[in-house]
């Protein structure tokens, strides 16, 4: 349940206790009341009209906080779908495997810790707003100035934990070629993987897959838009191209003259 959700029954479950207060003091008016006589009120209170209106008042609200929260179960995590966007086309063209994210969420766990949910509740509040819009798609959350510059937080951290780049990559290709138990959901939360593939199922990543993965991730920088450009700058002083150099090097990939 959403925050908007424990809010919406604090406010019922607030309304309730405060009608049936005041039943109970106009039943006794301000006498003091016995546990046994606030409890014979309680059936014929909850049965009242008064109660009956309340809830028809009520239902409409709670039932679209309901659907609020499914219809963004069924999306997905705004954090998630921000980190796994950047592979779209490799995951079209068959570059990279769909099976690849869970490992993936669980390595920016490992780097970003307890930022991790706070970025995903940052990422939750922004799609929250944008949601409303009339004609809400997921480029306007990928493209929000809020979201990008979540996202190249994130990256910046990436690059930090590469900075012994060979020792480093290759225990990240052993942990993606393993498929985790479970996936990383927060801080402190994990989701096990329902189904255990037989080895000839199990998709590969190597030292190809790792290179595109992290092409994926940082080439897109180099071609932003020029007000984006200076976002990034703001964000971090100095340029995508002086701020990832060194793992741009290792990637092979030639920032433009």
């Amino acid at each position: 349940m959403t925050q908007n959700g424990r809010n919406e029954l604090r406010h019922i479950l607030s309304q309730i206790l405060t009608m049936f207060l005041r039943v109970a003091e106009d039943q006794h008016r301000g006498k003091a009341v016995a546990v046994a006589e606030l409890s014979s009120l309680v059936q014929p209170f909850l049965t009242s009209p008064a109660i009956a209106v309340m809830i028809g008042e009520h239902y409409g609200r709670l039932l679209g906080v309901a659907e609020d929260d499914i219809m963004r179960a069924k999306r997905g995590d705004p954090f998630q779908r921000l980190m796994a966007h950047p592979f779209s086309e490799a995951f079209a063209v068959g570059e990279l495997s769909r099976d690849m994210l869970p490992g993936y969420f669980s390595f920016l766990h490992l780097v970003l810790g307890e930022a991790r949910a706070t970025m995903g509740e940052a990422c939750v509040e922004i799609f929250d707003e944008l949601k409303e819009q009339p004609f809400f798609m997921w480029d306007d959350f990928y493209e929000d100035p809020r979201s990008l510059a979540i996202q190249w937080e994130v990256i910046a951290r990436v690059a930090d934990n590469f900075r012994r780049f060979d020792a480093r990559r290759e225990w990240f290709i052993s942990l993606m070629a393993n498929r985790p138990q479970a996936h990383s959901l927060g801080v402190n939360a994990f989701l096990p993987n329902s189904h255990h593939r037989a080895a000839d199922e199990v998709y590969h990543f190597g030292a190809i897959e790792f290179n595109v993965l992290f092409r994926c991730l940082f080439s897109p920088l180099l071609i932003m838009s020029e007000e984006n450009r200076e976002a990034f700058k703001r964000q971090f002083a100095a340029s995508p191209e002086q701020k990832f150099q060194l793992i741009l090097k290792n990637i092979g990939v030639e920032p433009s003259p």
